[in-house]
């Protein structure tokens, strides 16, 4: 992450600073006077500037502007135009030597120079660099501080642009770890009751009880294989879901009326494993009576972009005050709000003492 931004960074500064260095040549390019050396002056004179941006990008932006030590790179940065302005004013000689003559065309009168004793002597103070001591000192001050603005400016935006993916990556890994916790309760709670389930069986039918067994392992193969994984086809998820409620068929008699509604054709399409699971175990918790008609009605609904699951149960009187709490329901809530954010949609309803539903909604 930060490599590739790093690079995408000293990037955008080399093709800056060709494109800097390139100028005089364009600029030059057509002048009759174009001698190497005048070149030189110009990209000697560009030389302070680049000075400047080197040691503020790649010394003090980071040892003092990242670590919010902002008064201290205020005053080296100040400190390091300074010098870097007064040497480069102390090597004027360098200039003076670069700068080639002044000597206009032979042939054109318009640039001749004036005769002996009518030249204009040179002001004080001035040399061929065309500028005073303290002009060009503060020119080079005053364009250092842009090139130091531009340049602290575009490390800023790749810092919080950094700051910004290094928090989403945490995010996410936090979410998976959140995630993988509550897969983790979700096996035990459901195994215990999968097991009580069983237990119950033992007594009234022997070859149910066995039968369940083999449903069970079946079961325990995908919840500790096939879930762990971060999506599973709708297909397998919904082999997992009729396994479960055939599982819960062998401990019920036929006056319990079970529904489960899947549609035959299943789309193509993955979604996070176990998200309906949680309300189906709590249907049948609390919606099954050994004296009272129970119900439990399962149905799933499928397009290309959605999926609509809704699950209808009779509550009783020795379960009406646990049939919207528990580690079941609790776990299944936070499973959607780490997956989907604000994005899905769950309606939980309950006639006191009569009816238990859930509605959910997801996009795929």
């Amino acid at each position: 992450m930060g490599t590739t931004k790093g690079k995408s960074e000293n990037l955008i500064y080399l093709l800056i600073w060709l494109i800097v260095c390139s100028l005089p040549v364009f600029t030059l390019r057509g002048d009759d006077n174009f001698t190497w050396s005048r070149l030189a002056l110009e990209l000697f004179r560009i030389l302070p500037f680049m000075l400047v941006f080197i040691v503020n990008n790649s010394l003090l932006v980071p040892r003092f502007l990242f670590r919010n030590e902002n008064v201290q790179y205020l005053v080296y940065i100040s400190i390091s135009i300074i010098v870097i302005a007064f040497l480069f004013d102390s090597l004027k000689f360098v200039q003076d030597y670069l700068k080639p003559a002044q000597l206009p065309p032979m042939n054109d009168i318009a640039h001749r120079p004036p005769p002996m004793g009518f030249q204009n002597p040179v002001p004080p103070g001035r040399n061929m660099g065309g500028l005073t001591f303290g002009g060009r000192f503060i020119d080079v001050i005053i364009i250092s501080f842009l090139v130091v603005g531009f340049n602290t400016a575009v490390k800023l935006v790749f810092r919080r642009q950094e700051e910004e993916q290094k928090i989403e990556i945490e995010k996410k890994m936090h979410i998976q770890t959140e995630l993988s916790l509550l897969r983790q309760q979700i096996s035990p709670h459901f195994f215990l009751n999968t097991l009580n389930n069983i237990h119950a069986l033992v007594d009234i039918s022997s070859e149910q009880a066995k039968e369940s067994i083999i449903r069970l392992s079946n079961l325990m193969g995908y919840m500790l294989y096939e879930s762990q994984t971060e999506k599973i086809s709708i297909q397998k998820e919904m082999n997992f879901v009729r396994s479960y409620v055939e599982l819960m068929r062998l401990r019920f008699t036929d006056e319990v009326d079970i529904e489960l509604n899947i549609p035959e054709y299943l789309p193509k399409i993955s979604i996070p494993p176990l998200l309906t699971i949680s309300f189906i175990e709590n249907a049948f918790k609390h919606g099954i009576s050994y004296e009272d008609h129970s119900y439990v009605h399962i149905n799933y609904r499928f397009s290309e972009k959605h999926m609509s699951f809704e699950i209808e149960n009779n509550v009783h009187s020795d379960h009406k005050d646990n049939a919207n709490s528990g580690i079941g329901i609790s776990n299944a809530r936070n499973r959607l709000d780490l997956i989907y954010g604000d994005q899905y949609e769950l309606i939980i309803n309950e006639l006191p003492g009569k009816i238990f539903s859930v509605k959910l909604e997801l996009p795929l």
